[in-house]
């Protein structure tokens, strides 16, 4: 209603000095009524933009919600993680101790049935004199097995930088 108001005293000011006095009071009356549709039209689109923008600003506050919630999810999943870690690492330290003072022949048969990763894991805390025993033996039971545990503790270039 506002703006009808300035535009019908901007047509006044307009018709007066601009020399409108061409125009009638009906085209002036017709130009302020087509004013007056455009602003409810305008006012319409500001509601409805208003609406829209209620509504992003609840979607926004729905995904910080849910970013929260995620992050809270993956915080306790990698605590759990590090959890599991801790307790295959020692799970893997008692094992190796075991199999280190168990006799070579019988540690090598029981590793060569192991996966790959899990033996290396287990050769990398053993104590490097019963590691070679089992490993020497291990060489007779699958030499294929035990050339690839040998690989993958050996050094390369990538690991020492």
């Amino acid at each position: 209603m506002k703006i009808f108001n300035i535009v019908a005293c901007f047509l006044i000011v307009f018709y007066c000095v601009a020399g409108a006095e061409n125009l009638s009071f009906d085209e002036l009356k017709a130009i302020g009524d087509n004013l007056k549709q455009k602003e409810e039209i305008l006012n319409k689109k500001e509601r409805e933009l208003a609406e829209k923008e209620k509504n992003l600003s609840n979607l926004e506050q729905e995904l910080l919600k849910k970013e929260k919630e995620l992050n809270e999810i993956r915080q306790k999943l990698e605590t759990l993680y590090e959890k599991i870690k801790v307790t295959e690492d020692e799970n893997l330290d008692k094992l190796a101790k075991v199999y280190g003072s168990t006799k070579a022949k019988s540690a090598a048969s029981v590793i060569a049935k192991m996966e790959l990763d899990k033996a290396v894991s287990l050769f990398q805390k053993m104590n490097p004199m019963a590691a070679g025993k089992i490993m020497s033996e291990l060489a007779k039971v699958d030499p294929e097995f035990a050339s690839k545990i040998s690989e993958r503790l050996t050094p390369t270039k990538d690991k020492l930088k």
